[in-house]
């Protein structure tokens, strides 16, 4: 696959470390908790997975400092978080023309003048939506 990925709100890093076994050759997670980046980092070593990076920060602040484009971004922020707004946002400017956001929320997020929804299923609470840049 070749292709640079962004998991904000890293969490257990499921969605990255998929990527990475998909072939991704970069992955960044992004986690602002401190003992969770502990236990990415353990598991990248683990697993072997040299292109996986893990940098523990915020979501937005991460996006309002890095210069870095992807070709897919995962948005899995906790449910009723006031991030997904900020970051559904910010995240446009960090994704190369055709690229992909795949996104888990309670509310979910709606088609623009830049996003076109490709796909969107409710599983419980969960939308879980992508999105490709047009």
């Amino acid at each position: 696959m070749g292709w640079h990925c962004l998991d904000l709100f890293a969490g257990s890093g499921a969605l990255g470390f998929e990527a990475a076994s998909r072939g991704a050759a970069q992955v960044v997670l992004v986690e602002q908790d401190r003992l969770a980046c502990v236990a990415l980092r353990a598991n990248a070593q683990r697993l072997g997975a040299e292109g996986v990076t893990v940098r523990q920060v915020q979501a937005h602040e991460w996006l309002e400092t890095s210069g870095t484009t992807y070709d897919l971004i995962f948005l899995d922020p906790p449910f009723d978080s006031e991030e997904m707004s900020r970051v559904w946002s910010a995240s446009s400017t960090h994704l190369r023309p055709g690229g992909w956001i795949y996104c888990e929320s309670s509310r979910g997020m709606s088609e623009s003048d830049l996003w076109r929804e490709v796909r969107c299923t409710k599983v419980g609470q969960a939308r879980l939506q992508l999105f490709q840049r047009r």
